[in-house]
Formats: C-alpha cells, sequence, structure tokens
C-alpha cells in the first residue's frame, strides 16, 4: 500500500513539474508576441502544447497567427482551441472577441472555403497543407486558403498518402476529395514519380548495353583488325563508325543513369508530396536529352 501511495505521488509530482514547465514556456511565448515576435511566439506555444496539451495553447498559437495576418492557420487553430476545449481545460474569456476579428479579416480578403474529405473515410487521417508549416496537420475538415496554388497531401494512419495540387482563383466554397481509391495500390503519385524514373532509366541502361554488345563492341573489334592492315583507307573509314558509335553508347549510359539518379534525388527532395513529372528521354547521334515537365 506504502508503495502505491509512493507511486501515485511521484506520477502526480512529474504532471506538476511538466505543466510548470509548460506554463513557463506559453509565458515566453506571450511576451515574444508583445513584442510582436509572433513567429517565435507560436514556436514557444507549440512547445508548451507538446508539453502540456491545452485549449489555451490552440488559442494562443490562432491569436499569434492572427497577428501575424496569417488568416487560414489562425482560423484553423482557434478552430481547434474551441473543438480541445472542455469543462477541465475551459477556452480563454477573450476567444469570443477575437474569433469576431477573425471573422471580418476573412470576409474581407481573398480566402475560400475548402472542405477537404478523404475517400474512403479515414478517422484517423492527417491532412498537410504545402502553405502551412510542416507541423501543421489536420483531421478532414473545412479550411480557408488564399489565392494560389496549395499541394494538399493525405496521409493514413497505415501510412498510405496521397496529393493533389488544388487552385484557387476566388472566394468560392469548394469541396477536395482525397482519394486513396485511385492512388494505385495504396502508392500517391508522388510515390510513384521516383520509381517511374528509376525505371526508365534501367531501361535506357538496358538499350545501351544492348547497343554496347551487339554494335559498338563490333565496331571497336573491327577497328582494332584493322589497325593491322595496310589499307589505311579502311582504317579510316571504321574509325569514323567507331567515334559515331562511342558517342552513341556514351550519351544512352549517361541518359540512363541521369534519369536513375534523378528519380532518387526529386523522390527523396522537392517531388516527395507534389504531384508527378512527365519524363521523356531521346537519344540521337551522340547526343542524349531528358525531358522533365511538371506544374505548380
Amino acid at each position: 500500500m506504502l508503495r502505491r501511495a509512493t507511486l501515485i505521488v511521484g506520477i502526480l509530482a512529474a504532471g506538476t513539474a511538466t505543466a510548470d514547465v509548460a506554463d513557463s514556456i506559453s509565458a515566453r511565448g506571450e511576451q515574444l508576441a508583445k513584442v510582436g515576435r509572433y513567429s517565435e511566439a507560436i514556436s514557444a506555444f507549440k512547445q508548451a502544447d507538446v508539453a502540456s496539451p491545452h485549449a489555451r495553447h490552440a488559442c494562443l498559437i490562432g491569436l499569434a497567427y492572427l497577428r501575424r495576418r496569417a488568416w487560414s492557420q489562425a482560423e484553423l487553430f482557434l478552430t481547434s482551441c474551441r473543438e480541445r476545449a472542455s469543462a477541465t481545460d475551459p477556452i480563454p474569456d477573450w476567444l469570443d472577441l477575437v474569433e469576431r476579428e477573425l471573422k471580418a479579416e476573412l470576409a474581407a480578403h481573398d480566402l475560400a472555403p475548402v472542405v477537404i474529405r478523404l475517400a474512403p473515410a479515414e478517422p484517423d487521417g492527417q491532412i498537410r497543407v504545402s502553405s502551412f508549416a510542416a507541423d501543421e496537420r489536420f483531421a478532414p475538415r473545412t479550411i480557408y486558403l488564399a489565392v494560389g496554388s496549395h499541394q494538399l497531401t493525405a496521409t493514413r494512419r497505415d501510412g498510405r498518402t496521397v496529393s493533389r495540387e488544388v487552385t484557387i482563383t476566388d472566394r468560392a466554397p469548394r469541396e477536395v476529395v482525397l482519394s486513396f481509391e485511385s492512388s494505385g495500390h495504396g502508392e500517391s503519385q508522388s510515390q510513384l514519380v521516383p520509381r517511374t524514373m528509376l525505371a526508365s532509366g534501367a531501361v535506357v541502361l538496358i538499350v545501351a548495353a544492348t547497343y554496347h554488345a551487339f554494335v559498338f563492341k563490333p565496331a571497336r573489334d573491327q577497328l582494332v583488325d584493322a589497325s593491322t592492315s595496310p589499307d589505311r583507307t579502311l582504317y579510316t573509314d571504321l574509325e569514323s563508325r567507331f567515334d559515331s558509335r562511342r558517342a552513341i553508347t556514351i550519351a544512352m549510359y549517361g541518359v540512363g543513369a541521369a534519369v536513375a539518379i534523378g528519380g532518387i534525388v526529386l523522390g527523396a527532395t522537392v517531388y516527395r508530396d507534389r504531384p508527378g513529372p512527365r519524363v521523356t528521354t531521346t537519344v540521337g547521334s551522340g547526343v542524349g536529352v531528358i525531358g522533365i515537365e511538371w506544374s505548380r
């Protein structure tokens, strides 16, 4: 019985210490916000929420975004604050006033309400918007997006993702469905990009190897044999053919390797969450061309 009581006291003490740390971080965030350092304040409030989750932290993040004139993120966090609130975790008394201010700003700027849904429905699905901070993910819901292009990426609990680019041209409400059913056996379009490029590179390399074995190598062997022949005209003709086939072989190997490496690099960086580019390869007389077309 004594051990159990000691354990309970230890847990309560740890919880109190964590709350104290969160309060300290949150207080530092409020001081940063008072002097206009809103980005730093937002970071502090997020740290406080990780240490000890509270609806108030979400409200403070939303308020800092409002003061930073980032209306979309302000709406997201202020709404989250109200949704997270409970009898033991109440909303701040200033929330109603701030929400009225935000409503006026949303009406005054070119922002469109966008309903985001997942198909099939995924209760634990998370959405990320390219124009938001990387750690700002949310469940399917209505958000406000500014005029321009935005990349929406949905992640399921099993790690599968699907992406879609959305272009906002006016304030008209719209609905976006991120469908896993059309993503190809659990792969999003962005996941297919590096594999497509790797496959394209492999095909070009196979063609290069075939050309090397059946076209370039015979030309090289003939040139070697002709080097001992007294007929210099024959050697000159074979040398010209050899040089041309060597250039084509090198170009094809270069194109294949470049496409394969490009698939690895692009798949791990800029195209990770973007719609896939269209890749084309052209091999001519000693010239290899890689074409990559994409839209933003």
